[in-house]
């Protein structure tokens, strides 16, 4: 009789399923899944190659400019310098408003994970997503950006050295 109630208990136990078992409200669980999943999920290098990809925009776009503006003046080297006044702040400025672009814009979590959670796990677990994904975009893009500037520094050094 004994060991009829014990396979009787066990069989009980091991028979509703799992998914039948409350989500934990831990704020700190939930935080610690946001956060594993978000830096599963961002893409480190497509992050890097953006801010680099800005950094690049950057560089080209006043360069263009003034290499048509000098067209536009016939090549006449004593109006080149003009042109580049005109278009050098945008060397700074297409990569800031790149960044900030990146910053405001909100990452969503996916939806698998939030199906069938109380409102306040998806509020903690969204909101530590969105902040653990836009901190790892932010700081691979502007490394990605900071780099390609950092190396155009460096040439732009020894450029002056040679000289």
């Amino acid at each position: 009789m004994k060991y009829i109630c014990l396979l009787l208990i066990t069989v009980l136990m091991f028979s509703q399923p799992l998914s039948s078992f409350p989500e934990t409200e831990d704020p700190e669980i939930i935080k610690t899944r946001a956060k594993e999943d978000a830096n599963r999920d961002v893409s480190r290098l497509k992050w890097f190659g953006r801010g680099a990809g800005l950094a690049g925009l950057g560089i080209c776009c006043p360069t263009l400019g003034i290499v048509a503006s000098a067209a536009a003046s016939g090549f006449d080297s004593s109006d080149s310098n003009s042109g580049a006044l005109i278009i050098a702040p945008f060397f700074y400025i297409i990569p800031a408003a790149g960044l900030i672009a990146i910053y405001r814009h909100s990452p969503s979590p996916p939806a698998e994970q939030l199906i069938g959670k109380s409102p306040l796990y998806v509020s903690i677990y969204t909101d530590t997503y969105q902040s653990q994904a836009r901190g790892i975009r932010m700081k691979m893009a502007a490394s990605g950006c900071g780099l390609i500037y950092g190396v155009l520094g460096v040439l732009a050094m020894a450029s002056l050295e040679l000289h």
